[in-house]
């Protein structure tokens, strides 16, 4: 049985007593670099609910800037955060797996060595899942401070442990995902069965 001891954050009331509590600046490191005059050399991103995936500059889709060059530099690992309009936006924290550009007005992280980045990304989607980060909003459009943000604490599990959660969160995770494609098929051929009904008594082939 895992011994826990109180949380000394807001989000939970105890954690393993073995993990240990730092603050984001302390692992967190803020990338600015933008991709200037070679915006065409980079693949577009975008922060959804489904992760960070790629848009289609060319599918006439959604609204485009007219320059890209105040974009920034997304490279895979990297953790992408909108501190802003946090109500409205949909998803607030994303894990890039692609390399590419995604706004200048998001905040790109890499983490340094010692902790694993998709370990991150799950600990703050979770908090995203319930707006936990509500209580720290500033300003008229729920603008969380850079400084404010890298000041936020947080329990490390040791990186083994980071890991180790990590793939135990993707391997259900997949698992939902299949049973979720078996019932979407199954949907799909009752539709088919519900259709080939009505046809087949409108037009007496029963």
């Amino acid at each position: 049985m895992v011994k826990l001891k109180k949380s000394n954050t807001i989000w939970f009331d105890n954690v393993p007593s073995h993990w240990s509590l730092t603050k984001n600046k302390f692992f967190l490191k803020e990338k600015n670099e933008v991709v200037g005059e070679n915006s065409s050399d980079y693949t577009l991103l975008s922060l959804t609910t489904n992760g960070v995936i790629k848009r289609d500059i060319d599918s006439g889709k959604g609204k485009f800037p007219s320059s890209f060059e105040d974009y920034k530099v997304v490279s895979k690992g990297d953790l992408i955060f909108c501190l802003y309009d946090i109500d409205e936006t949909p998803r607030t924290v994303g894990f890039s797996e692609l390399d590419g550009m995604i706004s200048g007005s998001y905040k790109i992280f890499e983490c340094d060595e010692n902790v694993f980045p998709k370990y991150i990304y799950y600990y703050y989607l979770n908090i995203d899942n319930f707006k936990g980060l509500k209580p720290y909003y500033t300003g008229l459009r729920n603008v969380i401070r850079p400084e404010t943000f890298k000041s936020l604490s947080i329990y490390l599990p040791p990186y083994n442990e980071q890991v180790s959660i990590v793939e135990s969160i993707e391997l259900k995770l997949n698992e939902i995902k299949r049973l979720k494609e078996i019932e979407i098929q199954k949907l799909q051929k009752l539709d088919e069965f519900v259709k080939s009904t009505i046809n087949n008594n409108v037009t007496g082939i029963i």
